[in-house]
């Protein structure tokens, strides 16, 4: 009896110590990370750096291949950056907002952008990045939409994008900038045409 009665003291014990907020562990590609009621504070705003994320290439598309656009994020500063909270899926660290570039416009509307928010991979896995000063990193994502948009051979349709991190610790965002949607028969006149260039806007 008196065996029984240690072994409920003990197990007793080792219940009021896990209620007692210790911290859980959770194992990643990263390490160990801590989770818990301070978890949401892990990435924290950093200070003091300079970013920026920019488009590359001319923004020409093509219906039906996958809409990929790739950017570069850049360090600006004249400090190594480290970015614990980094995304491996390179895809889920950025967000594209999109409009209708319609005709007889000028400029974009401020009140109409659409953000094509999509959930990260799961599981989320985190690789932090290191960005020395002047370096720089690429990172591709998709519009969905494009793969299902009919486009007439010789036409096109244009839209307004801009890109931003979904990062918590870092926020950079790109220029407003044009793309324009085309048929892909028309992909041997562009190759007989000058080479395009793509238009930046305010942001």
């Amino acid at each position: 009896m008196k065996k029984t009665s240690n072994i409920v003291l003990f197990l007793a014990g080792m219940l009021v110590l896990l209620g007692a907020g210790c911290v859980i562990h959770e194992e990643t590609r990263t390490g160990k990370r801590a989770l818990g009621e301070k978890a949401k504070d892990k990435y924290a705003p950093l200070k003091g750096y300079r970013l920026k994320l920019d488009m590359i290439g001319n923004g020409v598309l093509y219906a039906g291949e996958g809409g990929l656009l790739s950017f570069t994020l850049e360090n600006c500063g004249s400090k190594r950056l480290d970015i614990e909270e980094w995304f491996s899926n390179e895809a889920d660290n950025i967000v594209i907002s999109c409009q209708n570039y319609l005709p007889g416009m000028t400029t974009f509307d401020p009140g109409a952008w659409v953000k094509l928010e999509t959930p990260p991979r799961q599981p989320p896995w985190r690789f932090p990045l290191q960005l020395e000063p002047g370096n720089k990193v690429t990172v591709s994502k998709s519009l969905p939409f494009v793969n299902n948009l009919a486009i007439t051979p010789g036409s096109e349709r244009r839209y307004f994008i801009r890109a931003e991190l979904t990062l918590k610790s870092v926020t950079a965002a790109s220029r407003v900038m044009v793309i324009s949607v085309r048929n892909p028969a028309d992909k041997q006149r562009k190759k007989a045409a000058p080479a395009e260039k793509s238009r930046h806007f305010g942001r």
